[in-house]
């Protein structure tokens, strides 16, 4: 599993704040193909395992995308889940538990860093 770095770049794009997401809440935004979907609706380009920088001007739509997210996870909370987010040379696959609360609350770290951002009129680096 491999976890996700933002963050906000100073006018020399030196990192000002910083966020790790952890690992099953980034494979699990990777795996049901948010960053693809988000990509595609915004002409964005991130990628897994690359890095990217999120201009101001589309901070505020992967605001609104990730916390449709979050309503997403709230719909299931206390329901048990898993999401594959990977194979083993032998070919089983390998599961992640989803912990509803605790995704939620790794998203919303990242979208109040994103609109620090936005209110700050900084770009924020992105290593997905």
């Amino acid at each position: 599993m491999h976890s996700s770095y933002f963050a906000i770049l100073d006018v020399d794009g030196n990192a000002q704040k910083e966020l790790l997401m952890a690992a099953k809440v980034s494979e699990w935004l990777v795996a049901k193909k948010f960053w693809q979907s988000f990509n595609e609706q915004f002409d964005t380009d991130f990628a897994h395992f690359e890095d990217t920088t999120l201009p101001v001007g589309k901070i505020e739509c992967l605001v609104l995308a990730l916390e449709c997210q979050i309503k997403e996870l709230k719909q299931f909370d206390n329901v048990p889940g898993a999401f594959r987010y990977g194979w083993t040379a032998e070919k089983v696959e390998l599961l992640c538990d989803i912990e509803p609360a605790t995704f939620s609350k790794e998203i919303r770290a990242l979208v109040l860093l994103l609109e620090t951002a936005k209110i700050q009129n900084r770009e924020v680096y992105c290593q997905i």
